[in-house]
């Protein structure tokens, strides 16, 4: 199940992405024995496991505007302030 979830891993935080229910229950119930092990192999006392679902609106215009500047051109010229 794990390896079907996105996930990212910045510096010491590992994300996983899951926006189907019963994958969120089934990772929020292994995540500290999974974090512990890890922790244990890597040798990373600081590492953090998070789930989260993926992409908020927000998340997406950021992508968006990142990829595509004609896209924050937009934004502004309409005076829209999607967070």
């Amino acid at each position: 199940m794990l390896s079907a979830m996105p996930l990212e891993i910045k510096k010491e935080t590992i994300t996983l992405f899951t926006n189907i229910p019963e994958h969120e229950n089934w990772a929020n119930q292994v995540k500290n024995e999974l974090l512990a092990h890890l922790q244990q192999h890597f040798q990373l006392e600081n590492l953090q496991i998070l789930i989260r679902r993926p992409y908020t609106d927000s998340e997406k215009l950021y992508f968006f505007k990142q990829k595509y500047p004609q896209v924050n051109d937009l934004v502004n010229k309409l005076g829209l302030d999607l967070g």
